[in-house]
Formats: C-alpha cells, structure tokens, sequence
C-alpha cells in the first residue's frame, strides 16, 4: 500500500470538480421531476420570517415543521437556539 502526495491545489481542484458534478446532477434531476420536493408546513423565506414563526408561537414549534422551509433553516435554528440560551 503507497501513499501519494497530493498538494492543495489538486485537492482544491477535485473539491471544485465534486461539487460541480453534484450541483449538475440535482440540476439534472430536478428539470427532470425526479427529484421530489416535501413542502414544509409553513411557507418561510428567511431567517427574519422564522424568527416571526417562533415568536407567534410561544408554547413552541416543532422541528419538523419548518425543516424543510428554505435550504439553512437548521442552521439558523441552531443560531436562533444559542443565541435564546
């Protein structure tokens, strides 16, 4: 078993191709319909319009709810958690 050097810039080069290729292959799927969407319970476009949802509902609000609302919803619910605690 070798082990090969690989320097930054190829693996800078094969990160670039990886998600080029993955990008192309969601594009493809999705202009095809193979690719189906779950509709989130509420329609958000951003973390200010979930920030609105949270507030207007103070006994809580499920995860499940809005996880699919926009591409980094978790993430802005992580923020919006740390930031609350």
């Amino acid at each position: 078993m070798t082990i090969a050097v690989v320097s930054s810039v190829s693996l800078q080069s094969f990160v670039v191709f990886f998600c080029s290729l993955t990008i192309l292959v969601y594009d493809i799927l999705h202009v095809n319909s193979l690719l189906s969407y779950v509709q989130s319970k509420h329609d958000l476009k951003g973390k200010d319009q979930l920030l609105v949802l949270i507030r207007r509902f103070a006994e809580g609000l499920a995860v499940v709810e809005v996880k699919d609302a926009y591409p980094t919803v978790m993430e802005d619910l992580q923020v919006i958690l740390i930031l609350i605690v």
